[in-house]
């Protein structure tokens, strides 16, 4: 998970989540509302990874195998 946060732009949104949550400078009350499209975008982004990764390991049991 704290892979994700290595690229730039979730970085950033991030960013902008915390300072969401100050009520001074938000609009949205305090209320980080950013989160939610940022949690599912790096979700989807570790899921795709695990699978690329069993699918790596898969390909590698059948070479050791050989």
């Amino acid at each position: 998970m704290i892979v994700q946060f290595s690229k730039l732009p979730n970085i950033y949104f991030l960013i902008v989540g915390i300072m969401q949550m100050i009520p001074q400078i938000s609009i949205s009350g305090g209320f980080p509302v950013i989160f939610v499209p940022l949690s599912m975008v790096v979700a989807v982004s570790a899921l795709k990874d695990l699978f690329e990764d069993l699918k790596r390991r898969k390909s590698d049991n059948e070479i050791n195998l050989r």
